[in-house]
């Protein structure tokens, strides 16, 4: 069951007989395939109803000019931002403006998934021989032939799939797993990262060869801190789409100081959720500063001394911001995890690690 809660598509108990398995598996497959075919599709329906960009800032108006431009040319794109600065929303942008607007675009985020998922999901595969399965898939390459790709947080993926990503932009070639012939694809690359490519590479987490691709059309998304005024038209957007005819809500001038003074580590992501949870906590119809909840800062030591008197460590410290975090955001990982600068991948472990849960 709790592999199940996991993502495992099914199971079977023990003594089973071959058929029972070769069944299951053409069964996952299946269901599998259709699970990639329904994202393709519904991706492309979920843009007629993304938000929009807004924002009026020259960071802003510079980045969308350059947006547009890029949108017409044929080479792969790299957006860089800090979490939660809406680089999916600047990737929908480009898609359509571009001239590939009338073919598929789906959005992948490599720090939620495995690369053994990632890889079958992209490449698809052949026939499990060894289990004389009859059931191959496409991946999502063969699907999206013609569209647009988006890989979000590109620097969680691992070499060995790097590797093959850059044959498939190199080349527009690429096989099933476990299959043996070279199929084709037309597809137009944007990746994300809120990591800098380039210390990965010095790190050696990256590799040189595919930051040189990718690093051709570069784009960056600005963080809220900042936009200025752009935070109180996003606050008043966010609001306005909570409110109703019956339940309509402004800001106070004290709340739209005190959002101009915080500086929003979780970027247009935690103004969002701010805004949202204010609007269920005012009690009148206008927001006062109180029900923003925004966090203070850090003004003694004593906030770095533990109930023994002694200094804590970096770990306990880590430990201790991590969970105020996840209490802060009541639980929701994502939310944390784009406060933090971190991704879900990293913050789960640091859950597990830290015995939080």
């Amino acid at each position: 069951l709790t592999s199940l809660n996991h993502g495992a598509y099914d199971f079977i108990l023990r003594p089973y007989e071959r058929g029972q398995l070769k069944l299951a598996v053409e069964r996952a497959s299946l269901h599998k395939e259709l699970e990639l075919k329904n994202k393709v599709n519904s991706a492309r329906l979920n843009l007629r109803h993304s938000e929009a960009i807004i924002g009026e800032c020259d960071e802003i108006k510079n980045m969308l000019q350059s947006a547009e431009l890029t949108s017409q040319l044929n080479g792969n794109i790299i957006i860089y931002g800090e979490p939660g600065t809406g680089k999916k929303l600047l990737a929908e942008y480009i898609y359509k403006n571009s001239d590939r607007a009338n073919k598929f675009f789906l959005p992948i985020d490599c720090s939620r998934i495995s690369d053994q998922i990632l890889e079958r999901d992209l490449f698809g595969y052949e026939k499990e021989m060894s289990l004389d399965s009859k059931t191959s898939q496409q991946g999502v390459l063969e699907l999206l032939d013609g569209g647009i790709l988006l890989l979000n947080e590109i620097s969680e993926v691992g070499f060995t799939l790097q590797s093959k990503l850059l044959h498939f932009i190199e080349t527009g070639e690429f096989r099933r797993i476990g299959g043996v012939v070279n199929l084709n694809s037309s597809i137009k690359i944007i990746a994300t990262t809120s990591k800098d490519l380039k210390e990965e590479v010095e790190k050696k987490n990256f590799r040189q060869d595919l930051y040189n691709r990718l690093n051709g059309i570069v784009l960056n998304v600005p963080p809220l801190r900042d936009r200025g005024g752009d935070i109180i038209m996003l606050s008043e957007f966010f609001l306005q789409r909570r409110s109703t005819v019956r339940s309509t809500k402004k800001l106070a001038s004290d709340t739209k100081v005190e959002l101009l003074r915080y500086d929003f580590p979780g970027n247009v992501s935690e103004l969002k959720y701010i805004i949202e949870r204010a609007f269920f906590l005012a009690e009148g119809d206008t927001i006062q500063p109180q029900d923003l909840r925004i966090p203070r800062e850090l003004n003694n030591y004593s906030n770095f001394i533990g109930d023994s008197g002694k200094m804590l460590t970096i770990e306990e410290m880590e430990k201790s911001h991590i969970k105020a975090a996840l209490e802060y955001y009541n639980w929701n990982r994502e939310n944390t995890a784009h406060a933090l600068g971190i991704s879900i991948k990293t913050l789960y472990s640091k859950i597990r690690n830290y015995k939080l849960m």
